[in-house]
């Protein structure tokens, strides 16, 4: 890239701009909402481009720093891959816990209750409020099992524990990471429109005033 100014210089620089366009905006319409159609088409993707640029200037203060207090990153396109891996994991934990004890108690309570879990990440929308309820959830499906278990059978579902954390890990990194890359499919698309529409107008003002 061309040596014209820190990455923070021109992020200032942007949010300064589009602050300020917004009461330019104002007072070039004259009101909140225009009348025709051309023009309503321009004030919808304006506002769409400036909550968007807000939402997601709060978004890039706040998630890098849940994501970096979280540890372990993990890279957005190999979240697929770490899922398959922690469930693969899980599922040789409970080969080996089948062999070890004679029992499948354990394997049987992860078909039945824990296996969709570990197919995809789970709960996208209590990570991104930062809930508990998949804690919750994780610990009142594995102490429903723990009472029917052998005492050769608990270090099994203790390592099993420690992978559903992990699994909740990788789910949280999947919420976050999104929700920072999916923002910018709203904001880029709109103000790409609004740029077109904008160079539309001002040469038909142009060929007019002629």
């Amino acid at each position: 890239m061309l040596p014209l100014g820190s990455m923070a210089f021109w992020t200032r620089l942007h949010i300064a701009t589009g602050i300020t366009l917004v009461p330019l905006y104002w007072l070039h319409v004259g009101r909140f909402w225009p009348s025709g159609p051309y023009e309503q088409v321009l004030a919808l993707l304006f506002y769409l481009v400036t909550i968007s640029g807000v939402l997601g200037w709060f978004l890039q203060k706040t998630l890098p720093q849940r994501l970096t207090q979280a540890g372990d990153e993990i890279q957005f396109e190999r979240i697929t891959e770490a899922v398959i891996d922690c469930r693969e994991q899980v599922e040789q934990l409970l080969q080996e816990s089948q062999q070890a004890t004679g029992s499948d108690t354990l394997a049987k309570h992860y078909i039945e209750n824990l296996s969709w879990y570990f197919l995809k990440p789970r709960f996208l929308l209590n990570h991104l409020l930062s809930g508990s309820y998949h804690e919750y959830w994780w610990r009142g499906k594995t102490r429903a099992i723990e009472r029917y278990l052998g005492e050769n059978e608990k270090p099994y579902l203790t390592d099993l524990l420690k992978l559903g954390e992990r699994k909740a890990n990788i789910d949280f990194h999947y919420t976050l990471q999104g929700v920072l890359k999916l923002w910018l499919f709203v904001h880029i698309p709109a103000v790409s429109a609004l740029a077109m529409l904008v160079i539309w107008h001002v040469a038909l003002v142009h060929i007019y005033s002629i």
